[in-house]
């Protein structure tokens, strides 16, 4: 009798959560994140695959948390919880933890009384993920490794989520025993530093296969035939997460065994792989993608996770007795840690202790169903007198207090009052929320006026170029860096035609959207807003790295971030291209050969140069880029191109760069006097932009490693040059003018191009006067668009006579 009562009465000090379990939460409800429908077609799909991976970083900030910086990375609180949950709960991890974070706002904020988030780029919590190519990085994953434990040791949370997508703790060991093997030894240091300050449990995610760089084929292999099966080997990368696995699981041993129940195990193998035919498969029968591009789940992806077949909604009510009392623990069983999926031992290890805990769980639920519906006649009439009271009151002016007061001597807490108006006015900042989005929204061309969160922005009826055709063996995947600049902007455009797939990275220093505007929402084509300085992740089999500002205001604007693009962002994508096993080509200069004492100027000539001058930031910056080249070729077996480049004119180029050929084009066409600094008796080689592109193809698809000259051979003077460019504009009266000269400006350039003719069959085809007739034209568009604008006609800018290319 006594231990009844003594469990009634644990019961009735629990009624409140057990009857939450009972009656069931008021959940509030979620469209689907993906908007997928049944009707849809494989365009449909294409139209999705390529905007998920287009706006794939936009996708991991989280509308409902408010971050602690400007990033969508490191730490942010979810705001907008219901206010009656009573669990602190942690998501960390890389971007997984981003991109996890929505669904597990919605599954687990009814719980939640905090929710707080932690994502750190490439960086693994259980392990400091190592980045050879990039010490930064490095370093700074070493960093977030600290810190993650000092902020879960900071925070307490209830409950933690650890989701990452692997790097590091996939690499391969030698060690024999896993115990020995360093990289877990570490991973299991950390995780007892973790677990020691989670009061509940810590889920773990396990690894997943990343895919290979087939996100965009698969519709078209669909629509080709291709068998599903081998469009699965197709895109599954074979890589080393079965050693991820390995010691996720010996990871949840070691901690159950520290303390059990402690740790879970979450597997979406289940979800993603096909028994029958032994691959994984990242996309549904319509062919939209689970995952995008850039390697996270895609909105389908988490929707498919979250709806899995195996998916429990309800919550879990855990036993556990603590000191010779019971108390009753609710927990939240949200919908990802499913059954299938998380691999733990049985709460109750024998089918009599299981079958005694059901029967006192039924007694109890007995009970509280008794109590409740006792309670619920008993306050009946109080309730309705309550309500007739209001009722009067309100009709009653300036007796706003009365219900109130009424209220509380009905039973209705203060609490409950407080707790619905915070509902209320989350519901009203919502409200107004989406009236601004939608406002906005309605402004914007192409949106139909839907939120940029929930549309699908790209256009159905825009016309593209037409572009060959190639199937997945001829079709490359190339990244070029600095490609909305004056010549990546102009690469792109020649790979594109040629049917290749292109990912153009870009700061917008330099570099136009409006540049490549044309290719925008072509399935090939994607753009990405991205400084070379910080590591770039993505599948490519070609790399042009052209991110540099090349003319002398550009980069004497800012020298220290001239020199950091032309070292860092060169071990960047060096360091990209070796773990790819893609082949990269550099963008060099003439600039190397600094004021040659040789000429025309070969490759095997190394120059005459200034160390420390005001161009140092950008010639030494090429010099010491190409020695990086050159090393990771013999060190790492990195396949590498070097072109040194010559002056390149031709349209897309700033009006306001301080090129030569801009300057005096500029002051042409609006009869200004052309300025020349020096004498004039200074030479260049002159090439048209297509012409280089053409080079740079070239000198890509060769098997040719050393530098090699890509320029045209025509030299001209300075003077003869404005001279040749004042006679193309019929009509101008503008006169030459000499000017101070600039320091270290070169005397004579003009490249040796016979290692490019014998190497790649490459010479350019464009006569210097064919181009410059589309550059004046090109120019005097620019100058007309700027008049009808209101905006200032352009000035020449000093530095004239330099070289520069893009």
């Amino acid at each position: 009798m006594i231990v009844i009562l003594f469990f009634l009465n644990a019961v009735v000090i629990n009624k409140d959560e057990i009857m939450d379990i009972l009656d069931g939460s008021e959940r509030r409800s979620f469209g689907r994140l993906d908007s997928v429908t049944e009707n849809m077609t494989l365009d449909d799909a294409a139209r999705l695959n390529i905007d998920w991976s287009a706006h794939d970083g936009k996708l991991l900030r989280v509308p409902t948390c408010e971050y602690e910086t400007k990033s969508q990375m490191g730490w942010c609180k979810h705001k907008g919880l219901p206010g009656n949950g009573k669990y602190k709960i942690m998501i960390f991890g890389n971007s997984w933890a981003a991109n996890h974070a929505t669904m597990i706002y919605q599954e687990c904020g009814e719980k939640a009384k905090v929710l707080l988030q932690g994502s750190a780029k490439g960086c693994e919590p259980l392990y400091p993920t190592k980045f050879s190519d990039s010490q930064d990085l490095t370093e700074k994953c070493k960093g977030n490794f600290t810190y993650f434990e000092e902020r879960i040791r900071q925070e307490q949370p209830d409950y933690a989520f650890l989701l990452t997508r692997f790097f590091s703790i996939a690499d391969p060991s030698n060690a024999s025993n896993i115990q020995d093997d360093p990289i877990y030894k570490i991973m299991k240091t950390q995780m007892l530093n973790f677990i020691k300050n989670i009061k509940y449990k810590l889920y773990i995610l396990d690894a997943l296969p990343r895919h290979h760089r087939k996100i965009f084929d698969i519709v078209p292999l669909l629509k080709n035939h291709t068998a599903p099966e081998k469009i699965d080997k197709l895109m599954i990368k074979p890589d080393n997460f079965e050693m991820a696995r390995k010691r996720h699981a010996q990871l949840i041993k070691d901690c159950n065994l520290e303390i059990p129940e402690k740790c879970v195990l979450v597997d979406y193998k289940p979800e993603f792989f096909n028994e029958s035919t032994n691959t994984y498969r990242y996309f549904d029968e319509k062919g939209i993608s689970y995952w995008t591009q850039g390697h996270h789940l895609s909105p389908h992806g988490i929707e498919h996770v979250r709806h899995g077949p195996y998916l429990s909604v309800s919550f879990s009510i855990l036993i556990s007795l603590h000191a010779s009392t019971y108390s009753i623990h609710v927990a939240a069983n949200i919908r990802m840690l499913s059954p299938r999926r998380v691999r733990s031992h049985h709460w109750f290890p024998t089918m009599a202790a299981r079958g005694a805990c059901a029967a006192l769980v039924m007694i109890f639920l007995l009970f509280v169903l008794i109590s409740h519906t006792s309670n619920k006649s008993i306050s009946s009439d109080s309730v309705v007198e309550t309500r007739e009271r209001m009722s009067n009151g309100l009709d009653e002016e300036g007796q706003g207090d009365a219900p109130v007061e009424n209220n509380k001597n009905a039973g209705i807490s203060d609490d409950t009052v407080s707790s619905l108006l915070e509902r209320i006015k989350v519901l009203e900042d919502e409200l107004s929320s989406m009236r601004t989005r939608m406002d906005d929204a309605e402004n914007r061309e192409g949106n139909n006026g839907i939120p940029d969160e929930m549309a699908v922005p790209l256009p159905t009826t825009k016309s593209f170029p037409s572009v060959r055709y190639r199937n997945e063996e001829t079709r490359k995947r190339v990244l070029i860096t600095g490609g909305a600049g004056f010549v990546g902007s102009h690469l792109v455009d020649k790979l594109m035609l040629d049917g290749h797939e292109i990912i153009a990275l870009d700061n917008y220093f330099t570099g136009r959207k409006k540049n490549i505007e044309h290719w925008i929402g072509h399935p090939n084509f994607e753009m990405v807003h991205h400084d070379v300085v910080n590591p770039y992740f993505v599948e490519v089999d070609q790399i042009y790295h052209l991110a540099s500002p090349a003319s002398p205001p550009h980069y004497m604007y800012n020298p220290v971030k001239t020199i950091k693009t032309n070292t860092l962002g060169t071990i960047n994508m060096l360091g990209l291209a070796k773990r790819v096993k893609a082949t990269v080509l550099l963008a060099s200069t003439s600039e190397v050969y600094g004021d040659p004492e040789v000429h025309p100027q070969p490759e095997t000539y190394w120059g005459h140069v200034n160390t420390i001058g005001p161009r140092a930031c950008y010639d030494e910056g090429k010099r010491v880029a190409e020695s990086l080249m050159v090393a990771y070729n013999k060190q790492e077996n990195v396949k590498i191109r070097i072109a040194r480049i010559f002056n390149t004119f031709g349209p897309r180029m700033h009006m306001n760069d301080g090129r030569v050929v801009s300057n005096f084009i500029i002051q042409v066409l609006q009869d200004k006097p052309i300025t020349i600094y020096g004498n004039g008796t200074q030479t260049r080689s002159f090439q048209y932009v297509t012409d280089l592109v053409d080079g740079l193809i070239a000198l890509m698809n060769s098997n040719y490693s050393l530098p090699v000259n890509i320029g045209n051979p025509e030299e001209h003077t300075i003077g003869e040059f404005a001279t040749i460019i004042r006679d193309l504009v019929p009509g101008s009266t503008s006169e030459i003018v000499n000017q101070e000269s600039q320091q270290d400006d070169p005397q004579q350039r003009r490249p040796d191009i016979r290692r490019a003719a014998e190497q790649i069959q490459w010479r350019p085809q464009v006569l210097m006067k064919d181009g410059l007739l589309k550059t004046i034209e090109y120019f005097r568009a620019e100058i007309d668009r700027n008049k009808r604008g209101g905006k200032p006609p352009p000035e020449p800018v000093r530095h004239g006579g330099l070289e520069s290319r893009r």
